[in-house]
């Protein structure tokens, strides 16, 4: 059975949990236990091994209440693989003008990375649904203010590496329409035994879409 992206899903908890470099068990941990704890959008990076199969086993167990994407797509050899495997939203970390057309063409939501206001200017021209603000730990909050002032109906998903509440110190600092960080699971999530809390999974999101 075929399964779209849900954006209602999306919206419940935007935070965008990234997975690259794990094996099948645990990816199935992750899964499993990311939907305990709250989390609803899992994304499988194409560099990883065997990441179409993972993409797989993702949505398999994720039984239609996650939106289980592929990250890391640089070409339209990476799209056909992770849409094929079924991947129901695409994420770059570069403006692909080819890549995005396509995504456009198949109606599945694409999110490419970009850094400059120009480049993420181009992406949203481009058909972008969402721009990730990448590498976004470079600079900090202030950056991201800065962009959504001229850039303010653009939807930004910010890019860092968040594995605890720690990293949420700049939570309540998102402007408007920026949603949760697009975020890395730490090095440890094959031994997850207790449901993750959405704080310990990203960070409590204050700010939606609206």
């Amino acid at each position: 059975m075929t399964i779209s992206f849900d954006w209602l899903i999306f919206e419940a908890l935007p935070v965008i949990g990234i997975l690259r470099g794990y094996g099948m068990q645990e990816v199935e941990n992750i899964v499993r236990h990311s939907a305990k704890g709250g989390l609803r959008n899992i994304e499988i990076t194409m560099n990883s091994e065997n990441a179409a199969a993972l993409i797989r086993l993702a949505k398999e167990r994720a039984e239609g209440k996650m939106n289980v994407g592929a990250g890391t797509v640089c070409s339209l050899g990476d799209l056909d693989e992770a849409l094929s495997a079924g991947a129901t939203f695409i994420v770059t970390p570069i403006v692909n003008a080819d890549v995005i057309g396509s995504c456009n063409k198949a109606h599945i939501p694409v999110i490419p990375g970009a850094f400059t206001p120009t480049e993420i200017y181009q992406a949203w021209q481009l058909g972008a649904d969402m721009v990730k603000l990448f590498p976004a730990n470079r600079f900090g909050p202030e950056y991201l203010k800065d962009i959504r002032g001229p850039l303010d109906r653009i939807k930004l998903v910010p890019n860092r590496h968040a594995t605890n509440a720690k990293s949420t110190s700049g939570a309540d600092r998102l402007p408007h329409n920026v949603f949760g960080p697009h975020s890395v699971f730490g090095s440890a999530v094959s031994g997850l035994v207790d449901p993750p809390t959405h704080s310990a999974m990203a960070l409590a999101v204050r700010s939606k879409c609206r």
